[in-house]
């Protein structure tokens, strides 16, 4: 087990592979012992990259403290970690909120990102306002404040909807309905994560984004609509939109035979 103090925390983090460094950072109580689950991420990348896994402050093997929490302090995280690991720059993949950490990073640290992923995500503020976004967005309070009316069978089926697509969740429905996490992530970080969501918007910010950035979306995504991806690729200059168009919000796993190459191609072809 691998902890180091970062900020005011102690950070769980793995490493994986050699080469260009590329740190994922995980969305909402996503750690890192959930790759294995539900993709080959960490395995293929790590073959040709220096791969960095870690758990955001509060979940999995990672501790919190009484400091409120915000995108901005886990992007800060981010960065404390590569520099205790003497990395100057690395390409980022965040998935989900961890699209909008990474967000926050190509913003208070352009030095630090040689290049940007950002997978079904968004720069919330008037993409939130989009109609129908927020209602699901809410969703996401379930995982803390489950409805009292509904059953919990009800919300699993509601929750892979919009996270899987038809037929996906069927066929892995063994190896993904039987996962367990060693670490579950506690209901008040999950609040505290929430809340910090809800707030989040970079729209005004995302043309001061120089680093190259590929926008990986599904285009049926139930849970961030691709309105915000549209928007995202519209405002950072350097980006591209790699639209998946039979996938959900689970696009970066489900759908991991095409990210892959395109990933390949995007951090270093060379790689």
């Amino acid at each position: 087990m691998t902890k180091v103090k970062v900020n005011d925390i102690e950070m769980y983090y793995e490493v994986h592979g050699e080469g260009t460094p590329v740190m994922i950072i995980n969305g909402y109580g996503g750690t890192s012992e959930g790759w294995e689950s539900v993709s080959p991420l960490i395995t293929d990348l790590s073959r040709h990259y220096k791969v960095i896994i870690q758990d955001n402050r509060g979940v999995g093997r990672s501790t919190i403290s009484d400091k409120p929490v915000t995108l901005k302090l886990m992007a800060s995280d981010k960065i404390a970690l590569l520099d205790i690991l003497g990395i100057p720059a690395a390409y980022f993949i965040g998935n989900s909120m961890g699209g909008m950490i990474a967000q926050e990073i190509a913003l208070n640290y352009p030095e630090r990102v040689l290049g940007l992923v950002l997978s079904a995500t968004s720069p919330g503020g008037e993409c939130f306002e989009a109609e129908g976004q927020l209602e699901k967005i809410e969703m996401i309070s379930w995982n803390f404040e489950p409805p009292k009316d509904m059953p919990p069978e009800k919300i699993m089926e509601k929750f892979v909807d919009v996270v899987w697509s038809p037929g996906f969740y069927e066929e892995n429905k063994k190896r993904l309905g039987s996962y367990v996490p060693k670490y579950p992530a506690p209901p008040s970080t999950l609040k505290r994560y929430y809340d910090a969501v809800l707030i989040h918007d970079t729209c005004d910010r995302l043309e001061s984004i120089m680093a190259k950035t590929l926008i990986l979306h599904g285009g049926e995504d139930k849970l961030v609509f691709p309105y915000s991806a549209y928007y995202t690729a519209e405002k950072i200059p350097n980006s591209e939109l790699f639209l998946i168009d039979d996938a959900r919000h689970g696009v970066l796993e489900e759908k991991w035979d095409t990210v892959h190459p395109k990933l390949r191609e995007f951090i270093n072809p060379l790689g």
